[in-house]
């Protein structure tokens, strides 16, 4: 019931129930096998047991499925919650019965046992001029006309325009005011408006003085007459639930011959042909979490290559260790040498990150009232802005891997309904990757192993330089964010260029303008080219100044900020918490990526595998090759833009590897 599709007769159930007053429902979004249903409720009912959060009980239920024998389990389990703060009821005083049951602890308990008694809602009744101007006021601070529109329709499912029709938006507001009004609307209104932007005091001080109400715990617009005058009195008690959200791009390059590739821009260079390739390379055999390093504009001929942004999503408080990666850089000295480069986009909500979004995974000691929040507004984006096509969705914490940085990373306070206009308008989608720590880098057993697959498929024995790179193996801890699902497709880059964004210093860093006016560079390297330009693959043949100047353009026309994912945030997007070597398990398949198969032209292809592409694939093809956390095409297909500049192990977002102003190579991930 998770999953929205107009073949699944289940569709949209999960999301209907809980609008209808049940407090949580966790659904399923694809079939699971009996054996990891059994585990899932066992894991889930345990860790409620002992203390977890329904949110952090339902991650640790997740971490159950992944370690199973069978670890390709894609019943993604998804949690829709009413309560912002997590507090469903509290299960030691309803036992002990030392908590007297009032009216609005017995909705929040067993709201639909309560519907049918007759609660008169204290918001009828006709508003005075003043009370008028106060929600007027309000709303015009909290909303623009943008956001009044989503407002209408995802909570009162109505149209902006058949309510309120003038252009002018205080006019417009007054009238959707007297619209609630003769509806006897008022409270769903105000119910919806907090729901959209519950940390928003003017309008929760608007409820309280008009209506006589506290809004904030957000339950379904039927309920929340009925609760208001209980909340009202602890309203001062209650402390509010913050969801802050980055977004992050995450930005795909082509296929090369090291894992952890790292290149320079060559500015005399860029002009130079390249040879794309979809095979797979030394590395790119290792897995998808190699490290590939390119520097801003280069590619195989030297300066631009070909990349996929992904996309990310980051939540974090201030007491989180986010590694954000920083999007501008200025052109390193250049090598000659072409690599394709698709880009990745990363979006984070709550530190609103919709490039590099990293949700960092529930600590077992953390789970908190901050987590709930997060897997609430997960729930919300995941129900609402993920199609019918979307085949992985980890909606406990954030939409998927696709890194999509662009600039610097800035913290926002917004929702994962404001994740909707990806969807819509470009249908992007995301994950979250909660916040905790992983391990990054490779084991000297792990780049010995590396070096054994490599030689399974070349023709000339591989260096195990290429892996070393990835050495030592370190324990990092990032921030909380959502990243991208896929690359970023040529149709989703298309819209950049078609709006000028070639032509805009605004959206370039000052090193990225002076290489595109003395390149003259207009679309990227590979657009007209039949090969690698069909809407559904990844856009590559763009240098990192391409991918940065799109995820920035990309954030201004959403209105959410958008960046690269660091190297840190890509790695453990790929490879969750458990250090796998590949995104799907520790052993190589070749079914589970697009890598140099049966189709490839090179001498040195793996010929028991045949995908039918001979290069790119379309984005999202591999569905069983997805990372923990629901990422597609982490392994495979293209490099990927990171933000960091290539700098040796262990890796620290404080070690100057994300400084915007720095120079030197790039990190690159993914490849084929």
């Amino acid at each position: 019931g998770a999953r929205t599709s107009r073949e699944d007769p289940l569709s949209g159930v999960a999301q209907h129930l809980v609008q209808q007053g049940i407090p949580a429902v966790i659904a399923m979004q694809f079939e699971i096998t009996d054996q990891a249903a059994i585990t899932l409720s066992h894991e889930f009912y345990t860790a409620l047991a002992d203390g977890y959060p329904v949110d952090g009980a339902l991650a640790e239920a997740r971490k159950a499925i992944y370690a199973m024998g069978n670890d390709i389990e894609w019943g993604t389990p998804v949690l829709y919650m009413r309560a912002r703060d997590g507090v469903l009821f509290e299960v030691d005083e309803w036992r002990s019965g030392g908590v007297e049951q009032t009216a609005s602890s017995r909705v929040e308990l067993s709201p639909l046992v309560e519907s049918e008694e007759a609660v008169e809602s204290p918001f009828r009744g006709r508003l005075s001029g003043e009370q008028v101007r106060v929600l007027q006021q309000a709303l015009l601070e909290a909303f623009d006309r943008s956001g009044l529109r989503m407002l209408m329709r995802m909570e009162l499912d109505e149209n902006l325009e058949s309510v309120a029709s003038s252009g002018d938006l205080a006019t417009t507001v007054f009238e959707l005011i007297e619209w609630a009004e003769r509806h006897n609307r008022l409270g769903d209104l105000m119910a919806g408006a907090l729901r959209q932007n519950p940390r928003n005091v003017g309008l929760r001080a608007a409820a309280l003085e008009v209506l006589g109400v506290d809004p904030s715990p957000g339950p379904s617009p039927d309920l929340f007459a009925r609760e208001g005058e209980t909340r009202a009195t602890d309203f001062s008690a209650r402390q509010e639930a913050r969801v802050d959200n980055e977004v992050d791009t995450r930005e795909p390059v082509s296929p090369t011959e090291e894992s952890r590739k790292s290149e320079t821009v060559n500015t005399s260079d860029l002009a130079q042909p390249a040879t794309p390739s979809s095979t797979m390379d030394a590395t790119a055999a290792q897995s998808g979490m190699s490290k590939n390093h390119l520097s801003e504009g280069e590619g195989q001929g030297g300066g631009r290559t070909a990349s996929i942004p992904k996309r990310i999503f980051v939540d974090e408080d201030e007491n989180a260790t986010a590694s954000t990666p920083i999007p501008f850089s200025s052109i390193p000295k250049p090598k000659n040498r072409w690599l394709k480069i698709a880009i990745g986009l990363i979006v984070t909500v709550g530190v609103m990150v919709l490039s590099a979004i990293g949700l960092q995974t529930y600590q077992t000691n953390q789970r908190n009232a901050r987590a709930t929040a997060t897997a609430r507004a997960i729930a919300t984006a995941t129900s609402q802005a993920i199609h019918a096509e979307a085949t992985l969705r980890v909606a406990q914490v954030a939409p998927t891997a696709t890194a999509m940085a662009q600039n610097p990373r800035t913290v926002m306070e917004q929702q994962a309904s404001q994740l909707l206009p990806f969807a819509e308008r470009y249908d992007m989608q995301f994950v979250p990757i909660s916040a905790g720590e992983f391990i990054m880098g490779s084991t000297e057993a792990e780049i010995d192993a590396a070096l054994d697959l490599c030689n399974q498929f070349r023709s000339s024995p591989c260096e195990r330089d290429w892996f070393t790179d990835e050495a030592p193996q370190h324990t990092v801890t990032t921030g909380a964010y959502w990243i991208g699902l896929t690359e970023v497709t040529n149709a989703q880059y298309r819209p950049f260029i078609d709006a000028g964004g070639y032509e805009d210093e605004q959206w370039w860093t000052a090193a990225g303008w002076q290489w595109r006016s003395a390149e003259n560079i207009s679309e990227p390297r590979y657009w007209t080219d039949s090969t690698w330009n069909g809407d559904d693959q990844p856009v590559v043949g763009i240098s990192w100044h391409e991918a940065t100047a799109y995820a920035k353009w990309l954030s201004q026309d959403i209105g959410v900020t958008v960046r690269l994912p660091s190297e840190a945030e890509w790695e453990r997007a790929a490879r969750g918490d458990k250090g796998l070597i590949f995104p799907w398990g520790k052993e190589w398949n070749g079914a589970l990526a697009n890598y140099c198969d049966a189709n490839c032209t090179n001498a040195w292809k793996d010929e028991s595998v045949n995908d039918g592409y001979q290069y790119t694939a379309p984005v999202g093809k591999y569905p069983d090759g997805a990372s923990p956390y629901g990422a597609l095409d982490m392994a495979g297909n293209v490099w990927e833009w990171t933000s960091s500049l290539d700098l040796a192990y262990p890796y620290s977002a404080d070690g100057g590897r994300e400084d915007v102003e720095g120079e030197g190579s790039r990190v690159l991930r993914g490849g084929s």
